[in-house]
Order: C-alpha cells, then sequence, then structure tokens
C-alpha cells in the first residue's frame, strides 16, 4: 500500500465529513444558517427542531449514509488494509464536527459515527440500534438515547472478543462523540453545576 493513498483517503474522509447536510438543507428551505437556530449544532436533531422533523430525518439519514459510504471508498480504496479504514472512519466523523467548510463548527457526530460502525461491524451495530430504539421510547432524552447507543455498542465489542481495531475505533468514535456533546452544552453544566440542580442533567440535549 503507497502511503499517498493512505493518506489521500483520510483526507478524503474528513472532506466527505466536512460536508454539512444540516447547513445545505437549512440554506435552501431559506432559514438560513442552521448554527444560528436553537441549540446552534449543525446536525439532524437541531434540523428537525427548528425546521421539522421530516427534515431532520432526511437529515440525519444523509449524516448516516456519509460514514458508511466513507468506509465503503477506503475499503476500495485500501483493499480492505484495516488501520486505514479505521483511520477513514475516524475521519469522517471529524470532518462532520469540525467541518473545514463551516470554520470548523458542525455537528456532533452522531450519525456518522453510526454509519461507520454499520459499515465496519453491521450485526453488533444492529443490536445497538435495538437499544437506541428502545431507550428513545422510554426516554425520549436524547443524550439518554445517545449514551445507551455508546455504552451498548462498546460492551458488545468487549465482550464479543472484537479486533483491537475495532475496539479502537468504537471507543475513539465514543470519544469524539461524548467531548463534542459536552462541549456543545458546557454552559449549561456550568449552571446545573453551581445551581446543584443535578438532575438538570437528564434534560440537556
Amino acid at each position: 500500500m503507497e502511503p499517498i493513498i493512505l493518506v489521500g483517503t483520510i483526507f478524503l474522509s474528513y472532506f466527505i465529513g466536512s460536508v454539512s447536510f444540516a447547513y445545505l438543507v437549512s440554506l435552501r428551505l431559506r432559514r438560513g444558517d442552521i448554527r444560528k437556530l436553537g441549540s446552534g449544532n449543525a446536525g439532524a436533531l437541531n434540523v428537525g427542531r427548528e425546521i421539522g422533523t421530516k427534515w431532520g430525518l432526511i437529515v440525519f439519514c444523509l449524516d448516516f449514509s456519509k460514514g458508511y459510504i466513507t468506509v465503503v471508498i477506503a475499503n476500495a480504496l485500501l483493499d480492505g488494509l484495516v488501520p486505514g479504514v479505521i483511520c477513514a472512519g475516524v475521519a469522517v466523523a471529524i470532518g462532520h464536527i469540525c467541518p473545514v467548510y463551516l470554520r470548523y463548527k458542525g455537528g456532533k457526530g452522531v450519525a456518522p459515527a453510526m454509519g461507520v460502525m454499520l459499515a465496519v461491524l453491521p450485526a453488533l451495530t444492529l443490536i445497538s440500534f435495538a437499544v437506541v430504539a428502545i431507550a428513545f421510547i422510554v426516554t425520549r432524552n436524547a443524550i439518554m438515547v445517545i449514551a445507551s447507543g455508546i455504552i451498548s455498542l462498546d460492551l458488545l465489542i468487549l465482550i464479543t472478543w472484537q479486533s483491537p481495531w475495532y475496539i479502537l475505533l468504537c471507543i475513539t468514535l465514543s470519544l469524539l462523540v461524548l467531548i463534542s456533546h459536552v462541549i456543545s452544552i458546557r454552559k449549561e453544566l456550568v449552571l446545573i453545576y453551581h445551581s446543584r440542580r443535578w438532575k438538570d442533567i437528564f434534560s440537556l440535549e
């Protein structure tokens, strides 16, 4: 494998991830910059709340596909080289969170990360999707739903003795999503800390 192909694939993955469908849909519908609406996040959840559930689902599917297709492309370009594919999967998530086209202010990385994991470990990811669906029905809370998905998939990968590369991918994507969420709600977390109203954490999204 030529190093230039590996590096080129990683950069391509990042630039694919940087395409913000939330931003493009918002502009197309003449709602302006989605980052100036609602939570300020360029993601499917904010689009769903500010523009409509239908458009939120469309953006989610597009972002999800972005992650999935990137892994497919990386597999083809790198002849299935697992470490390279893992790097491409991480790169597309980073691109979504820190898109070069939007001055590095994007989404939280949930949808593309899910797409990446489905492409890499379809069976385990589908099981975690079932856990996510149950969490959504029970809690209707974004943070709880995302947390259930992250925890369930991480546990499934560990208990089924997957490749260390897949474990590294899952943990890295989980940390990226977690960090992006904490950054997006940092002001609310500070207020909760000072007020000692810990139960309010479960209402954050």
